[in-house]
């Protein structure tokens, strides 16, 4: 989902998941919250969820996107690429549990990365926390498979799966007979259907 619509139209559901994850998190007392990737859909939600708990932020992200002296998880492969996790120096002590939110787990790679890099500087990764999983890629197990069940006992939460969100929800919200590319000068020309969420040519 774009941050346009999450702004727009996906505020009940942007804040039920805000929710959702504060619930989940309920019971435990991390000091840290921790994602282990850089798409805005996972930055949307944190910050409102240490607002909530009083949780500290501590963000993981790819080499070469944060400033200062980095401590790095060495170099992984994803279900697409090969890369490399870091995170700020001196941000986590070996007295830490830590949370992990990610926005998406697919392979479990980006997220392993984020788990051996806490586990080597002495902190506990208390649990792993998704806005999505595509179950058919086995990322859960995968985690709890790693290094004959290093992480096994690591809960794995997730709000919903590729399989619970439909085809029709992943698509593209453009209605026949709208471009993928509307002109400024014709935005006139087309209207939000309210129940659809998708674009139409507005009606006379």
């Amino acid at each position: 989902m774009s941050a346009s619509l999450v702004a727009r139209r996906g505020t009940k559901a942007f804040l039920s998941s805000v929710r959702t994850l504060d619930e989940d998190a309920s019971s435990f007392s991390p000091p840290f919250l921790t994602p282990p990737r850089d798409f805005l859909s996972l930055a949307l939600p944190t910050p409102p969820r240490t607002r909530t708990t009083g949780i500290p932020f501590v963000m993981i992200r790819k080499a070469g996107k944060l400033p200062g002296v980095l401590v790095s998880s060495g170099e992984y492969v994803t279900e697409y690429s090969t890369d490399e996790t870091v995170m700020r120096f001196g941000v986590i002590n070996e007295s830490d549990r830590i949370v992990l939110i990610d926005d998406l787990i697919a392979t479990g790679g980006t997220a392993l990365a984020g788990f051996e890099l806490c586990d080597q500087l002495g902190a506990r990764v208390h649990e792993f926390a998704a806005m999505i999983e595509l179950p058919f890629l086995n990322g859960v197990k995968k985690i709890h498979e790693y290094k004959d069940g290093k992480f096994k006992d690591v809960p794995c939460f997730t709000v919903v799966d590729s399989l619970t969100i439909g085809e029709d929800m992943g698509r593209d919200p453009i209605g026949d007979d709208v471009p993928r590319i509307i002109k400024a000068e014709e935005v006139k020309l087309y209207e939000l259907d309210s129940e659809s969420g998708k674009v139409r040519r507005r009606r006379s």
